[in-house]
């Protein structure tokens, strides 16, 4: 009976060796065309397109609208709202460029990258996560999904 436990204790204790290794070796990796300073320098325009747009509404509800209807560069694939009136957690879809069937990604910071999978083949994308007053003072939160260029 103690040997089966040891056994098991062993392999959970593996299970969760290879789990931190395996995000200490995604932080260790993380690109440099995906960290922070880089994707907002270098998407500036849709960072203040957005702010702009949600600075001018009231609620989650109302910039969704603004964002679905806004035109927005090529380069952005897809737009995610979230605030207090919409669920923290689940949010708005508010902008799909696309559909992909599968999706892997990583962020930290307030950015990240990851792949899609289309029907034409994967897609680089690198990802900003912020967040911008309303004009009613509650702060909505977005995802922004934009194709990497190289």
């Amino acid at each position: 009976m103690k040997k089966s436990c040891l056994n098991v204790g062993l392999i959970a204790l593996r299970r969760i060796g290879s789990c931190v290794y395996s995000i200490v070796t995604a932080i260790s990796n993380f690109p440099e065309y995906a960290q922070r300073e880089v994707v907002y320098e270098k998407h500036k325009d849709v960072l203040t397109q957005i702010n702009d747009l949600i600075r001018a509404t009231n609620s989650v509800a109302e910039a969704k609208k603004q964002v679905a209807d806004a035109e927005w560069p090529e380069k952005v694939v897809f737009i995610r709202l979230m605030g207090q009136d919409a669920g923290m957690n689940d949010g708005f879809e508010a902008f799909k460029r696309y559909a992909w069937n599968s999706n892997s990604f990583f962020t930290i910071n307030g950015s990240g990258h990851g792949t899609l999978g289309t029907a034409t083949g994967e897609k680089q994308i690198v990802i900003i996560n912020n967040s911008q007053q309303s004009a009613a003072g509650g702060d909505i939160k977005y995802d922004i999904d934009i194709e990497h260029q190289p």
